[in-house]
């Protein structure tokens, strides 16, 4: 269950964290944008975030790939700085901006995310392997030869997420993953996920808490400061309104802890 990170003076090591963050202050201009983080994540957890925009989920992605340095705290990823650990992170971004005339195949999107292990300029025999395989695992081999940009929403966003997958993470990190696809797709997707968990910590950002309660164990909701939540059963006319169905909501009335739940 994630937890809120525990002071830096434990000396207890705690080999399943994989990711923790430790009073993590951070500004724009001196414009605070995140203030005072602390939480972490273990291996094989399945968690989301939330929040409004321009809340700091963007810059807490950042944060944890090492795109951004904080101005106070500490960002560990896999027992190191998150620059050297964030090799075994595979990322899904929320857009991704191609010209569709260009005639990039299914393959080749894959192969992108080995491009930090090539130093000849050429793809080896085994990365073509490793695509093939990660294709393989989202039912996309046979779709290997055909051009990126004639393939559906659903499509591309298994295309994506075997690009994730071929780097072997053992993080895979998601923005917005359902976004612009279908109920079906959706569920499919949903169905993935829950597979793809068995064996790695998957870390998502998702405005659908509809589909987010379904698949997660703990909410993380970002808005300057953050705050770390279970997902809890809530049922309710207003719900079944909007979601056509039952489903879990974020509990408000307590706080996730190193030691528990405290009401």
């Amino acid at each position: 269950m994630i937890a809120s990170a525990p002071p830096a003076t434990a000396t207890t090591p705690d080999t399943d964290t994989i990711l923790r963050l430790s009073g993590v202050s951070f500004a724009y201009d001196n414009v605070p944008v995140l203030r005072d983080v602390s939480f972490s994540i273990h291996a094989r957890e399945s968690v989301c975030i939330v929040g409004p925009n321009g809340g700091g989920k963007s810059t807490l992605l950042k944060l944890i790939l090492g795109l951004l340095k904080p101005d106070s705290g500490e960002i560990e990823l896999f027992g190191c700085r998150p620059k050297a650990g964030r090799n075994r992170i595979g990322y899904m971004p929320q857009m991704v901006h191609f010209d569709p005339m260009f005639p990039i195949s299914v393959r080749d999107v894959v192969l992108m995310g080995k491009l930090d292990c090539i130093s000849t300029g050429w793809f080896s025999g085994n990365h073509k392997k490793l695509a093939m395989e990660a294709l393989a695992e989202l039912d996309m081999a046979d779709y290997a030869d055909r051009r990126f940009s004639n393939l559906s929403g659903g499509q591309r966003q298994r295309v994506l997420i075997a690009r994730a997958l071929v780097c072997d993470p053992d993080l895979l990190l998601l923005d917005e993953p359902t976004a612009n696809v279908d109920q079906a797709v959706e569920e499919d997707f949903y169905a993935t996920l829950e597979k793809l968990n068995d064996r790695m910590a998957i870390m998502l950002v998702s405005h659908d808490l509809g589909f987010v309660s379904r698949f997660v164990k703990s909410v993380i909701c970002v808005n300057r400061t953050v705050h770390v939540h279970p997902t809890a059963d809530l049922t309710g006319r207003d719900i079944r309104e909007v979601y056509g169905e039952d489903m879990a909501a974020i509990r408000h009335d307590h706080r996730c802890s190193s030691e528990g739940h405290d009401h």
